[in-house]
């Protein structure tokens, strides 16, 4: 078994631009909040003293994410147990009973989820809450994560209802 990078971009992102390896424990030491919005941080400090400056995630649409090269020590962490041996589960088959391949789908999924939520919903959180920004995410949109775990994570989740999402700097 193996994996590889998918090489897919979000196609509405500007140059340079992209969505981070949003499940990845070491990615989230290179969020790209520290890339670009640092940058508009002095221009946006009166706005940031009156708590009316943020910033959005906007909906996930990288696709799915299931693996980096930490996964398996993550997982270990995690859940308890070492997922090697249930690995061919992840590619339909049955390892020792249904209902135990069944489970450890599900804490495959779980740990995908949980890290989802820390390293990326989460940590833009905190990356927000450093400079005064007000977070804000629209958690939905086909990732491998539980969109009341991420909504929870920010200080603003905006559901999927149609109407645009708040502008990233407000005036007055």
């Amino acid at each position: 078994m193996g994996h590889t990078p998918t090489g897919r971009r979000v196609s509405s992102a500007p140059d340079g631009g992209g969505e981070s390896i949003a499940i990845s424990t070491a990615a989230r030491h290179r969020f790209p909040l520290q890339l670009h919005v640092r940058k508009l941080l002095p221009a946006l400090k009166p706005l940031v003293a009156k708590g009316r400056a943020g910033t959005l995630i906007d909906s996930f649409e990288v696709g799915m994410q299931n693996w980096t090269a930490d996964f398996p020590r993550e997982f270990q962490q995690r859940r308890g147990y070492d997922l090697r041996k249930y690995m061919p589960a992840m590619t339909g088959r049955v390892v020792g009973s249904a209902d135990e391949s069944e489970r450890f789908l599900w804490d495959v999924r779980r740990v995908q989820a949980d890290l989802i939520a820390d390293n990326y919903y989460g940590r833009f959180a905190e990356l927000c809450r450093q400079h005064g920004l007000i977070s804000s995410a629209e958690p939905y949109s086909g990732g491998p994560f539980d969109e009341i775990q991420i909504g929870s994570r920010v200080d603003i989740p905006w559901p999927n209802s149609g109407r645009a999402a708040p502008l990233t700097v407000a005036s007055g």
